[in-house]
């Protein structure tokens, strides 16, 4: 009898270590997540705050640069570009043209605000997106943080 006893306390007591462990692991898990929202968070803040009609126009111009060795292909003639501040006519001149340049036609192009979207833009077009935009940037710290707690855990 004495030694079901003793069975049944070190049972209860190699249990209570494995729930400890995993309330362990899941507190530590918990506090790796918030910690990457957390950076995500002040990420897409900062990103935000240093948001302006100049960073929308140095999106612009990054994006006309690298359209002429963006691959386009099967992409449609209908595109809609979304930014989150309305771009004047002559930057809405300067996409048209260099988009009609790079596809050979001018394309049937819409521009669309995204309040959303601190600064940047993005060319959306048969299920497809291009752009620059604090999301491009963040997603990618998301997906490596993402990552990184996953092969912890794994």
């Amino acid at each position: 009898m004495l030694q079901k006893a003793r069975d049944s306390v070190q049972a209860l007591e190699a249990k209570w270590h494995e729930d400890l462990e995993r309330e362990k692991s899941a507190f530590l898990h918990e506090i790796r997540t918030r910690a990457a929202n957390a950076i995500l968070a002040i990420a897409r803040r900062a990103l935000a705050d240093l948001a302006s009609v100049d960073l929308n126009r140095c999106a612009l111009d990054s994006f006309l640069q690298k359209l002429p060795a963006m691959d386009l292909t099967g992409l449609g003639d209908d595109f809609v570009l979304r930014s989150g501040a309305d771009f004047p006519e002559d930057a809405r001149q300067r996409i048209e043209r260099a988009l009609a340049q790079r596809l050979g036609h001018a394309p049937r192009l819409r521009f669309e605000r995204a309040p959303q979207m601190p600064w940047g833009l993005e060319l959306r077009a048969n299920g497809r997106r291009i752009g620059w935009n604090p999301d491009t940037y963040t997603g990618a710290l998301e997906e490596n943080l993402r990552d990184a707690l996953e092969h912890q855990n794994g």
